[in-house]
């Protein structure tokens, strides 16, 4: 007659399945990776062992708290309703008193359903001491019902503290007993009703964060005894297992050390393959400036090309700065030096950009200036040029002026130089930032404050090594004052000089500023001077671009210029034809600059003594001393100044070593 139909099963709702862990890279990852599931998994067991080992303490103090509920209320409360209360409060304590000696008596931890079973009992326990507050009628003695909620507080407390190891337990069981407490306090109406309830909600999350806390610490203390027990029972495993991290940490360590070698000479690469090109467009530049014909809009154009190459120059000498200083081989090198030549070396080179600027440009010296110290000359003025780039940048008008100070600490001179301006200053939220690594001010105010961030940050690893400070403070007038202070010696005064240097005829000893020429002067052949005559130049390159631009400044001079286009050619031509000068670069494919250099100077012939000059965009200080140790004369890096080049040729034609012109173009 009727049909039966089956209802349809809801579907299924399934659990969101974890993402799978990522496999770890390395063994030693996975080995990692075993241990900490292995701690984890062993910590969450023990756990929930001390949970049911709290449980085992709080069944006799249920059954206490409950028997003095049963006597506060004696006589007040129903009688028969209270039994019932105590007997299910008691029921239920012995219940879990026999799941937890069943849990505990296992060597396995309690099973999933073993676990829920007893918090369900426990949110049970928990709703009938809620539930006991219902059992003093309205009208009882007021120290009854204080009474009373002392109890229900304690008991609350002590479950939850004693159920700490475990957040289900401790919210299985305070849950219920607030639900239940407060709807009785609510359910009663009135200010006192509504008040009693918001104390115990107050009073959960005071207990609930309590128990947190004291779980935490339970948790950190099974952690370290795990710790402790897995050191003790592993420790020749560990001890293997350490030799194994300790071998692959060195083996980390020279791969890092290949890796920041790898990144020096990556840097270094990049930089000489953009001063390739880069030395082609500020030759040919260099050479447009010099035509006559140009009109001024043109010639305007060549002048910020120009001024663009020389930012990059500088940006590139900067990365290769700080790429050094990361990988530790930055050095200082020690020679000797005044502080009023450094001073007059500052006025000439940046008193026509002040003065193109319509700025005034002071500098002073205070101390001794003509004393001879020992240090760096060249990071100096590296720092030194740094600041002063800076203040002419952001000078718009007024004054920049720096000042030298000499002191004397501990018999060692002390430096301190200060360039003072009256630009816009720097803003105080940039203060701190000045001297940080790519850091740079005010970006979006200013588009002339774009660059690498470096220099600045370049100055203070500088002064660091030169077991100096460094800083910068606003001056009250406008404007800032960057300064540094730097440890340096006083040079010794050498009785004599082993070294024998070519020198141009006629030359002063600088060792004795008052000798009118040297004592016993080492006799040596003087190269001619050139004069005005054409002279006939071999020069070694291998790039296009740099061979052409090369040609233009030589042809302008009227001189004749071969050319070769690798090591191998150079000394070929060398020992074939006699030349004045020899302009060598240093990469070039066959054979490279530095062994051409040296077999060219041990050719049985005197093309041996044919002067050579490094003109190369290998612009590092150990490049410079690599070159004139193989025995090239001078060293002139790319891109090429026309005006520095021909001072190098002059003075090595002269007979004598030629001195790097090291200042950075401003």
């Amino acid at each position: 007659m009727f049909q039966h139909r089956a209802k349809a099963r809801p579907p299924r709702r399934e659990r969101p399945v974890k993402p799978a862990p990522a496999e770890p890279a390395t063994e030693q990852e996975a080995v990692a990776l075993e241990f900490a599931e292995g701690a984890e998994e062993t910590i969450r067991n023990e756990k929930i062992r001390l949970y049911f080992k709290g449980a085992m303490l709080a069944v006799p103090m249920n059954l206490i708290t409950g028997g003095m509920f049963f006597a506060f209320t004696f006589g007040v409360s129903n009688l028969l309703y209270t039994s019932i209360w105590y007997g299910v409060v008691i029921a239920l304590a012995l219940v879990r008193l026999m799941i937890a000696r069943s849990a505990l008596s296992s060597e396995k931890p309690p099973a999933r359903a073993v676990r829920y079973i007893y918090l369900t009992l426990t949110g049970f326990l928990g709703a009938a001491w809620g539930a006991s507050m219902m059992l003093i009628p309205q009208g009882a003695p007021l120290i009854v019902s204080q009474m009373g909620g002392i109890l229900v507080a304690g008991m609350t407390a002590g479950a939850a503290l004693s159920a700490a190891a475990y957040p289900r337990g401790v919210n299985a069981f305070l849950l219920p007993t607030l639900i239940v407490l407060g709807a009785t306090y609510v359910s009663q109406g009135g200010v006192r009703g509504f008040t009693l309830a918001g104390f115990f909600v107050i009073y959960y999350f005071f207990i609930a964060r309590l128990a947190n806390q004291f779980g935490n610490a339970v948790s950190e203390a099974l952690s370290t005894s795990h710790a402790l027990k897995a050191a003790r029972t592993r420790v020749e495993s560990q001890a293997r297992a350490l030799k194994e991290l300790a071998r692959r940490h060195e083996l980390a360590a020279r791969k890092a050390e290949e890796a920041v070698r790898a990144k020096s000479a990556f840097i270094g690469n990049i930089a000489h393959e953009i001063r390739t090109p880069l030395n082609g467009m500020m030759g040919v530049t260099s050479s447009l400036k010099d035509d006559v014909t140009l009109s001024g809009d043109h010639r305007r154009k060549i002048e910020v090309v120009e001024d663009s190459g020389r930012i990059l120059n500088r940006l590139v000498g900067d990365l290769l700065d700080f790429s050094k200083i990361e990988a530790g081989r930055m050095t200082l090198l020690q020679s000797e030096f005044e502080i009023d030549g450094i001073a007059s070396e500052i006025d000439t080179l940046w008193s026509p950009r002040a003065s193109t600027n319509k700025l005034d440009f002071r500098i002073s010296v205070t101390g001794d200036g003509k004393r001879r110290m020992l240090g760096d000359p060249v990071r100096l003025k590296q720092i030194i040029f740094n600041f002063v780039s800076n203040a002419l940048k952001f000078t718009r008008e007024g004054t920049v002026e720096v000042a030298f100070a000499i002191r004397e600490e501990s018999g060692r001179p002390r430096l301190r130089v200060e360039v003072r301006d009256t630009g816009r200053g720097v803003p105080r939220d940039a203060e701190a930032r000045l001297f940080r690594d790519y850091s740079q001010i005010n970006l979006s105010e200013d588009r002339r404050l774009e660059g690498a961030g470096l220099g600045l940050a370049i100055c203070k690893r500088l002064v660091d090594m030169m077991e100096g400070t460094i800083g910068h403070s606003p001056r009250e007038e406008g404007g800032s004052v960057f300064w540094f202070e730097a440890s340096l010696s006083w040079a010794v005064a050498k009785a004599a000089d082993p070294v024998i240097r070519r020198s141009a005829p006629g030359a002063v000893s600088s060792s004795d500023p008052s000798a009118k020429a040297p004592a016993a002067p080492v006799p040596a052949p003087a190269a001619p001077s050139h004069g005005d005559r054409p002279l006939r130049i071999l020069a070694a390159e291998d790039n296009a671009v740099n061979r052409s631009v090369l040609e233009g400044f030589l042809a302008a001079k009227g001189w004749a210029v071969d050319f070769a286009h690798n090591g191998q050619e150079a000394v070929e031509a060398a020992n074939n034809r006699a030349y004045d000068l020899i302009l060598m670069d240093m990469r070039m494919p066959v054979m490279d600059g530095l062994a051409a250099t040296r077999a060219i100077r041990d050719l049985p012939s005197t093309a041996a003594m044919t002067p050579i000059v490094a003109l190369t965009a290998n612009a590092r200080r150990e490049d410079e001393a690599a070159c004139l140790a193989a025995g090239m004369d001078g060293y002139v890096s790319k891109p090429i100044d026309a005006r520095r080049l021909f001072t190098t040729i002059d003075q090595v034609l002269a007979g004598g070593q030629a001195e790097t012109d090291v200042r950075q173009s401003a």
